[in-house]
């Protein structure tokens, strides 16, 4: 591994692999059609992170609550939708997924959301460090 590359391990909230599944159980094909989307921009992600670079649909969260989350926004083929992850101590977190977000700010439900699982992912972190 190159100076320029990093390992980064990959876990995910429970609540978005329930709302993952969600769409991949669907009986709707376009909510499977958006269900391989995700997953593809989320491999794309975490390669580029091992390679330390930017994914091109990626964005910060403002405010200190949330400064900690980064999310990749994207528009295609018909659908919208945003994923929130982290990056700490070489994992990379993947948050919430949030759909039909063309036009719309973030909700306060999605920040109650969000700061809900920033906590669950630092008591992970906690008690995985002291055990």
């Amino acid at each position: 591994m190159s100076r320029s590359e990093t390992k980064l391990k990959r876990l995910q909230h429970p609540g978005f692999g329930k709302e993952l599944r969600h769409l991949q159980c669907s009986s709707h094909t376009a909510d499977r059609d958006l269900a391989v989307l995700v997953v593809a921009e989320i491999n794309q992600l975490h390669e580029l992170r091992e390679k330390l670079k930017p994914h091109r649909l990626e964005d910060r969260l403002n405010g200190s609550e949330l400064s900690e989350i980064s999310y990749l926004r994207e528009y295609r083929n018909g659908f919208s939708f945003r994923i929130y992850f982290l990056i700490t101590d070489g994992i990379l977190w993947v948050i919430a997924l949030d759909t039909n977000k063309r036009a719309t700010n973030l909700t306060k439900g999605m920040v109650k959301t969000l700061i809900g699982r920033l906590h669950d992912i630092r008591k992970f972190m906690s008690e995985a460090r002291n055990p």
